[in-house]
């Protein structure tokens, strides 16, 4: 084995390492990854890394400068004129997107749920819920029919995502090193196209209680719903006690699910989803009669001020510089404000036993004008057929 060089060595084993970050989706962080590499190797591994990546991520520190071309590579000089390569990619695509459903089922339920009453969760669900499943396998069994309109489709679409209008910018290191970055950042300015209109589709809202059956042993159940009550930060504290009180108490210990988790979002939603539930019909009971825990709940000083401290506790986390990157380009894209943030802790910190009795009337209203969502076992659903108006399989 003496015969390779130490770059084609160190190439290998980056590639081996890189394949099984990509299997397990972890980070992978690599240290001076030019060392022993001729710089065509490591725009090699890294453009094979960025183009198959997928959720897994990889944190490199380097000297080498030029890697930022990749970026515009990836951007402008990608060709999907590979017809059989495409269909190898959209298969592919097709399979993992189906298994994910499955380990990732509540989460879809919801985002599914969500997706018939807020356009935010809608277009959501396109671009990576249970519609876009649909829409990537209706490409792979048309394949042969579509493939010219696909690959006229993906082109245009380039041109429309990569444009001015639509670059943000995120950066997160030294000062020293932003100077450096300045030139590549100005030059990928100039080469996006100008904006091109794209016309807005119109969202309306359409409740749809539905199920999805699949061959499996348990169901993920999801019901959601929109309240009119001006927010208050401090129903976060309320949520952390649902949580451990009720949601915990009543679908995971008495109803056998393995969880139960609940958000309520600023913009007035609210939702609950279950995690490999054995139940659907006496969990959705449990979602519908939230509002009346919430009118009981009445915890002493002493009780009120650890819920706090545990509510405090889950948002002031330890971040790494990439967590605390994420946060702040979530921030921006919200139109979050500093100043915002610090009034919706003194709203944390200062909500009281009598601020709960309004929030049970959030609850009531949102689930009463609800959607519910269910991804299950065949015979569980159609045990309960009458809770949906639709049932359909999951993979079409």
């Amino acid at each position: 084995d003496g015969w390779e060089s130490r770059g084609t060595r160190r190439m290998i084993g980056i590639e081996s390492v890189i394949f099984r970050a990509n299997q397990i989706k972890a980070l992978l962080p690599i240290d001076e990854i030019e060392s022993s590499m001729h710089p065509a190797l490591i725009e090699r591994v890294l453009y094979d890394f960025l183009k198959t990546g997928g959720e897994s991520q990889l944190l490199i520190t380097t000297h080498y400068d030029y890697l930022l071309d990749l970026v515009n590579d990836l951007m402008f000089d990608v060709k999907f004129d590979d017809e059989k390569r495409l269909f190898e990619y959209l298969s592919m695509l097709k399979s993992n997107l189906e298994n994910s459903i499955i380990s990732r089922g509540h989460v879809m339920a919801m985002q599914r749920a969500f997706s018939y009453i807020d356009e935010n969760s809608y277009q959501k669900d396109i671009v990576g819920g249970i519609s876009y499943v649909d829409f990537i396998s209706d490409l792979v069994s048309n394949f042969e029919n579509k493939k010219k309109e696909i690959i006229a489709n993906l082109y245009r679409v380039q041109d429309k995502v990569f444009s001015k209008e639509n670059l943000t910018v995120g950066y997160t290191g030294s000062r020293e090193d932003y100077k450096t970055i300045i030139p590549y950042l100005d030059e990928t300015i100039m080469s996006l196209k100008d904006s091109i209109s794209n016309p807005k589709e119109v969202f309306k809202e359409n409740a749809l209680n539905e199920a999805f059956t699949a061959p499996i042993d348990v169901n993920y159940v999801s019901r959601v719903g929109k309240f009119s009550g001006k927010f208050n930060t401090g129903v976060s504290v309320l949520q952390n006690a649902m949580s451990m009180d009720y949601l915990w108490m009543e679908v995971r210990v008495h109803g056998g699910a393995y969880g139960c988790m609940m958000n309520i979002d600023p913009s007035g939603l609210i939702g609950f989803t279950s995690y490999r539930d054995p139940n659907i019909k006496s969990t959705n009971d449990v979602y519908q009669n939230a509002d009346q825990f919430v009118l009981s709940f009445n915890p002493s000083d002493e009780e009120l001020l650890k819920f706090k401290i545990g509510t405090i506790g889950g948002i002031d986390t330890v971040l790494h510089n990439k967590a605390k990157a994420s946060i702040a380009r979530s921030n921006y894209l919200r139109g979050l404000s500093e100043e915002e943030r610090c009034k919706n802790r003194k709203e944390l910190l200062s909500i009281k036993n009598e601020d709960f009795k309004e929030f049970a009337s959030w609850f009531k209203e949102a689930m009463s004008s609800y959607n519910i969502t269910v991804i299950g076992n065949t015979n569980k659903i159609n045990e309960n057929k009458d809770m949906f108006k639709t049932i359909r399989p999951l993979k079409k």
